[in-house]
């Protein structure tokens, strides 16, 4: 990443991914479920909620120590010392990419609902976990295998499995149960601009 912003959450990890962010001045290893900010021209790193490593120095070796930044604290790699801090989340929140990523995620998780209703009262003829076409203004939505999760916003994520078999819908057909929204609204994927992409867990390691 060289230049401008972008927002990363992470809703499912396991011990075999890896997910890294680089930065001119340094990368970052996402450790947890939550959401992440990072901010190229500055070189932050700022955590909403879950934890990550990170990495400092342009040129990384494999002997490099980690600094390590949970919840609510940022590491800025430019100057000294390099020790993360906290920040002002009433701020942070009324970023506007912050808020489009937001309005975005309302939809991700409406579009979820409806959908993995479809497939419940079908009985699931040819579903497999993915991402699927919603339709209208809500463009491709995120459909999981089992169960339900929630995004660090608070947002369900539901499974036609689960519906199916009775689970509970949090707020009748809604699908908020209140995380770390801010402003009513939340946060499913990455954005950069006017882009987005599911969060989730690859190969690779720290270089």
């Amino acid at each position: 990443m060289m230049q401008g912003h972008v927002n990363v959450e992470v809703d499912q990890i396991y011990p075999q991914n890896t997910i890294l962010i680089d930065l001119d001045k340094g990368q970052t290893q996402l450790l947890k479920n939550g959401l992440y900010a990072f901010d190229a021209t500055n070189s932050t790193v700022r955590v909403f909620d879950g934890k990550a490593s990170v990495y400092p120095g342009a040129d990384l070796q494999a002997n490099i120590k980690p600094i390590e930044v949970k919840g609510g604290r940022q590491l800025t790699l430019n100057g000294e010392p390099l020790k993360p801090i906290g920040f002002n989340k009433d701020q942070a929140t009324a970023d506007p990419l912050y808020k489009w990523s937001s309005l975005r995620s309302q939809y991700l998780g409406q579009a979820n609902l409806s959908l993995a209703e479809q497939y419940a009262g079908y009985g699931y003829p040819g579903f497999y976990p993915g991402w699927y076409w919603a339709g209208g203004p809500f463009g491709y939505t995120w459909l999981p295998g089992d169960g339900l999760f929630w995004s660090p916003f608070g947002y369900g994520f539901y499974s036609p499995f689960y519906i199916r078999g009775g689970g509970f819908i949090y707020g009748g057909r809604g699908f908020y149960r209140g995380g770390y929204a801010v402003h009513g609204n939340g946060f499913h994927g990455a954005s950069v601009g006017g882009g987005g992409f599911h969060g989730g867990g690859g190969g690779g390691g720290h270089r």
